[in-house]
């Protein structure tokens, strides 16, 4: 018997909700973990997806560019604009010897998924630690980002069920 959408949806849910919410009240490495997690696997779909574009995009030095910016937001080992024009300059150089398909197209895909994806995850980062240094307030930062999942749940589950009600042919 093959599962339907809404089956594998709700599946999924009772897996992942929990987890998810554990990574978010309990912060620090756990929640790092989960946010590297997402960014790299998003990354990667954002990879396959610019092929349809005739874009390679490079997974490899894009997705340790992303890895590096969220590492770095956590623990701060160099500073930020350092960090992207070495990046930038790495991917740059790279891409000159490449020879797949059209450079202009590979760097932009790389870069746009870089910051597109690298610098949004980290911001969710920063903005679960951002009472890291206070004790008192730590749990804050999880119920900050525990309210914003839950307001992208409820709108992405409204646009399903609603779509799946008036608009499914």
């Amino acid at each position: 018997m093959a599962l339907g959408n809404t089956s594998i949806r709700i599946i999924v849910s009772a897996i992942a909700i929990p987890l998810i919410l554990a990574a978010c009240i309990i912060g620090g490495i756990p929640f790092l973990i989960f946010v590297v997690g997402i960014a790299l696997i998003s990354f990667w779909e954002f990879s396959e997806l610019v092929k349809n574009k005739n874009a390679n995009s490079n997974f490899i030095l894009g997705a340790v560019t992303v890895l590096t910016i969220i590492l770095n937001v956590y623990f701060n080992f160099i500073d930020f604009f350092a960090l992207v024009i070495l990046a930038s300059v790495v991917i740059l150089l790279y891409e000159l010897f490449r020879n797949s398909g059209s450079a202009i197209l590979n760097i932009g895909s790389t870069f746009l998924g870089i910051f597109y994806l690298g610098l949004f995850s980290s911001t969710i980062l920063l903005l679960r630690e951002f009472y890291a240094d206070q004790e008192m307030l730590y749990s804050e930062g999880g119920y900050l980002i525990i309210s914003i999942m839950v307001a992208i749940w409820i709108c992405d589950s409204a646009a399903f069920f609603s779509g799946k009600c008036f608009w499914q042919t």
